[in-house]
């Protein structure tokens, strides 16, 4: 994935409010964080905007070429001047993101077959940084053989 940074006027800092944001459009989602300033430099860092998609398959980080996906970046530009007007264009930088995405954009939360008390947690499907506690609290019952609190049998693998 592709993540991009624009300049933005004020009201689109975090320290005027602006908060982090996730859009479901006609035209898929988008998510973003506030323009932030360098804690070492005070330099602004710029919106920070991407779209929330399957991506570009690749089997490994050392075959991607780490080219800019113009196509991407032209439908990201798109969504900014329909939701967040006021964001300039050219866009200050970009980078590019790793993440695994699970067919139906859950999470896998499993313990081995045969050995019980190892845990799985993958496929986070790019969202689950926002579900770390939970996760976790999960993880440990799952490691200690205790029974979840929250239902997980969707989130489980269908070992073979």
């Amino acid at each position: 994935k592709h993540l991009y940074w624009y300049p933005a006027p004020k009201n689109y800092h975090q320290e005027n409010g602006f908060p982090c944001f996730f859009y479901d459009t006609p035209n898929g989602y988008y998510y973003g964080f506030p323009s932030i300033s360098d804690d070492k430099t005070g330099a602004i860092q710029g919106l920070k905007v991407a779209r929330h998609s399957g991506g570009e398959e690749i089997a490994s980080p050392t075959e991607d070429d780490h080219a800019e996906d113009t196509q991407d970046r032209k439908v990201v530009d798109s969504f900014l001047q329909q939701y967040l007007p006021g964001v300039q264009r050219p866009l200050s930088r970009w980078a590019g993101c790793y993440y695994t995405m699970t067919p139906d954009q859950n999470f896998i939360i499993d313990c081995l077959p045969d050995t019980p008390n190892v845990t799985i947690v993958a496929g986070l499907s790019g969202h689950g940084f926002k579900f770390t506690s939970v996760l976790g609290e999960i993880a440990a019952q799952l490691a200690t053989c205790q029974q979840p609190t929250l239902p997980i049998e969707f989130l489980r693998l269908r070992w073979k």
